[in-house]
């Protein structure tokens, strides 16, 4: 397992979050990945211009591993 850090983690392939160049929050669970039990930060930011698009992400640290999870709100 190669661990990387939250803003490499960000920019792995599948990520929201890849050319996000705002803030964003996170808070890092461990050990939470299902398939490597690695660490993942837990990221939200309101991607939304005008309206409000609330996205949450769940990406894996270890390099090696493909868990994202993704879940987007959407209100006008």
């Amino acid at each position: 397992m190669k661990a990387i850090s939250t803003e490499k983690t960000l920019k792995k392939a599948g990520s929201d979050f890849k050319n996000w160049d705002r803030s964003y929050d996170t808070m890092v669970l461990e050990n939470a990945c299902p398939k490597c039990h690695s660490d993942i930060p837990c990221v939200y930011a309101d991607m939304g211009g005008t309206d409000f698009n609330d996205t949450y992400s769940h990406i894996c640290m270890n390099s090696e591993c493909s868990f994202i999870e993704k879940k987007e709100y959407f209100d006008i």
